[in-house]
């Protein structure tokens, strides 16, 4: 019995070591929580995270959710409009929407480093404009 407390308590205490450290964010990154962006006036919900800012590309998580009406009617890349400092421009790549819960990843080609960022979604049942803005 005695031998086997010693074997087996240095591998109890290793995983639960190696769990906490797991578990624990560095302060230099920042969950999708940090960044998450909701609004939910209106007959659609719609969530954004930025995802991605490298090689001349930004792209953001995107979900929408309702329950009164059908995704499958929007157009994402004419509705959605990132605003920089050197104008506005639509996503290059947008997720199809079907049914009434959908998502996926909104990308937009960069000319340049951006600081500052404002989605506008335009159009959404129904609310004419929905700012994000990080």
């Amino acid at each position: 019995m005695r031998k086997s407390l010693y074997i087996w308590l240095p591998i109890l205490i290793f995983v639960m070591v190696l769990g906490i450290a797991c578990n624990k964010t560095a302060p230099s990154q920042k969950s999708d929580k940090t960044y998450k962006k909701i609004t939910s006036p209106g007959q659609v919900e719609i969530s954004l995270v930025p995802s991605l800012v490298k090689n001349d590309k930004l792209q953001f998580k995107m979900r929408m959710n309702t329950h009164s009406v059908s995704l499958s009617q929007l157009d994402l890349k004419k509705l959605i409009t990132l605003e920089t400092s050197d104008g506005s421009i639509h996503p290059s790549d947008v997720p199809k929407l079907s049914g009434h819960h959908s998502g996926g990843t909104v990308t937009f080609d960069l000319k340049k480093p951006v600081d500052k960022i404002k989605v506008i979604i335009r159009d959404v049942p129904d609310k004419p404009e929905r700012v994000f803005e990080w």
